[in-house]
């Protein structure tokens, strides 16, 4: 090896290469790649001629020196740091714009290279170990109501610790949006701060919940949680029919009415005009009717409507024209195991309501044109399993050639 390293081509080339190294552990890029490239045509020619020449190393016998860590070449003054932490900083911010241009070429870039692996690597590590948490006091994490209660011990079981409180500020802008809708006041803020009231959170919440805007806004919610608004081509309830329904929802809401209670009044509705003011539950089963089948499939699309919109069962649809099994196996763990049959056996619960077309003697817009309301009353029929046709797929029996489970 010393007989090799004597040689002048090989000492050329470990100079250049020595050189090309120093250039960039001074930052100058420019230079760096044009040493580079000079040392490796160099390299190229010198292990030609040591070809010709017989020279050839045995790697296994003499190994070459082990290469030195890179050292960062880290600035020397303030003015340095400032700048290389900025461009480091904002590697990905589009708006540093050329500035980062300005600050990058300064210094060597191998620098931000090793700092963001050391990030990255860094940011690796610390997933991997669970960070300390505070001990669990469910007596003082929660405000005695009996949601808290579940949700905190739940948190407790999983070994989650609550996030910390709110500040006052904090707690009036986002109760004050969720309930009613609107930034609280100016005024209320001030008054809400300097109360010395220890109480003073659950009587905002009482004051909230009393409030028209309240019931205007959560109105608006259940309004487009039932499609108070959509038409189909067949089925149109009209202005009247929504003004209708949008008047039961805010007249059930400002007094209070228990959830399960409004919810029996709109499935179970009867009347005989669904443009009657003092009735309008009754439009919420017309929302349901679909044309162009039989009647069965009107109880199917008002199934899969209050299945979807009361129980957060949006599958229900896709099992009344097939089993689920083999469908919704990876999207719904009841779908998975639900039956069309059983699907049936819901779907005729809304066979004993008819949903009937009443037509006016003209539009009250137009005197030219027929205006027609619905009127839901109870029907004796059956969810029989007798039909062929309509937008799904055949109604029969079990053990049929249509038939299907």
């Amino acid at each position: 090896m010393a007989q090799l390293m004597q040689q002048p081509g090989v000492q050329t080339h470990v100079n250049l290469v020595t050189v090309a190294r120093n250039a960039t552990r001074r930052g100058n890029m420019k230079r760096t790649r044009g040493f580079k490239k000079r040392s490796l045509q160099l390299a190229s020619a010198t292990f030609a001629a040591l070809a010709i020449w017989g020279i050839a190393p045995s790697r296994a016998q003499d190994p070459p020196p082990a290469e030195p860590e890179t050292q960062l070449n880290e600035p020397q003054d303030l003015n340095q740091t400032q700048d290389l932490n900025q461009a480091f900083e904002n590697m990905d911010c589009s708006f540093f714009g050329n500035e980062r241009e300005r600050f990058l070429p300064r210094f060597n870039r191998e620098t931000i290279s090793n700092r963001l692996t050391r990030q990255f690597f860094s940011a690796r590590t610390v997933v991997g170990i669970e960070p300390r948490a505070k001990a669990f006091d469910l007596a003082a994490a929660g405000t005695g109501n009996l949601i808290d209660k579940y949700i905190l011990q739940a948190l407790q079981a999983n070994n989650i610790t609550p996030a910390g409180k709110t500040t006052d500020y904090e707690f009036i802008r986002r109760i004050t949006l969720d309930l009613s809708g609107r930034i609280p006041k100016a005024a209320r803020v001030n008054t809400f701060i300097q109360s010395l009231d220890p109480n003073r959170r659950a009587v905002l919440i009482d004051e909230l919940l009393a409030s028209p805007e309240w019931t205007d806004k959560w109105t608006m919610y259940f309004g487009d949680l039932y499609k108070n608004t959509a038409n189909t081509v067949q089925v149109q309830i009209r202005p009247e029919g929504r003004n209708a329904l949008y008047k039961y929802l805010h007249d059930s809401l400002a007094a209070n009415k228990p959830y399960n209670k409004m919810a029996t009044e709109l499935i179970a509705a009867q009347g005989g005009n669904t443009f009657d003011q003092t009735n309008g539950q009754t439009n919420y089963l017309v929302l349901g009717v679909v044309g162009g089948g039989p009647a069965q499939d009107i109880y199917d699309a008002q199934t899969s409507k209050i299945a979807r919109e009361f129980l957060g069962i949006s599958h229900l649809d896709c099992v009344l024209c097939h089993s689920g099994r083999g469908h919704l196996d990876s999207l719904s763990l009841w779908g998975s195991k639900a039956t069309r049959t059983q699907a049936w056996g819901m779907s005729s619960f809304l066979s004993r309501t008819a949903v009937r077309t009443v037509n006016t003697p003209q539009d009250p817009l137009n005197a030219n044109a027929r205006y027609n309301y619905f009127a839901l009353a109870t029907n004796n029929a059956d969810y029989t399993l007798n039909t062929t046709t309509g937008n799904r797929p055949a109604r029969q029996p079990l053990g049929t050639s249509h038939g299907s489970a």
